[in-house]
């Protein structure tokens, strides 16, 4: 298999993971749009976006991840952090399943955009958030109040 090159671009990065790509769906759709993920999670104090592992937009408080959306198509459309107990209910809802790589640490992707209604996704991402801000420690805390006064 041919190594990734840094000045790679998506089309030749899509041509060497080959064709097997059958089941992708496309990460944007007329409910959960990538704008509309975005000013949900921008509108958020403390709140830092940037574009990791490729293709994936990730928002950020203090530094801890809280919500991933691809913006190529992918096996899934968001995924976010959540309470256990949410964690425990959510994965037994149809089209919702447990997070690649982080279910250990209660996350969840959607399959796609019809997992969850739209009114309950905004509440889930602003809920993510909180999460992740209420386990940052108190001196990141303190540091982004301070610095947002």
């Amino acid at each position: 298999m041919k190594e990734p090159v840094a000045s790679e671009t998506m089309d030749e990065k899509k041509e060497r993971r080959g064709s097997g790509q059958t089941n992708l769906r496309n990460p944007v759709s007329a409910s959960l749009s990538i704008d509309w993920i975005r000013a949900i999670c921008m509108a958020l104090p403390h709140v830092t976006e940037t574009v990791q592992w490729g293709d994936n937009l990730v928002f950020k408080a203090g530094g801890k991840i809280f919500v991933i959306a691809p913006l190529e198509p992918a096996n899934t459309c968001l995924s976010f952090k959540c309470t256990k107990d949410d964690f425990d209910e959510l994965v037994e809802r149809p089209g919702i399943i447990p997070a690649a790589y982080l279910a250990r640490a209660h996350w969840v992707s959607l399959e796609d955009a019809s997992g969850m209604p739209r009114a309950e996704v905004k509440r889930r991402l602003e809920e993510a958030y909180a999460v992740v801000y209420a386990g940052l420690p108190k001196k990141v805390r303190a540091a982004l109040e301070n610095a947002g006064s």
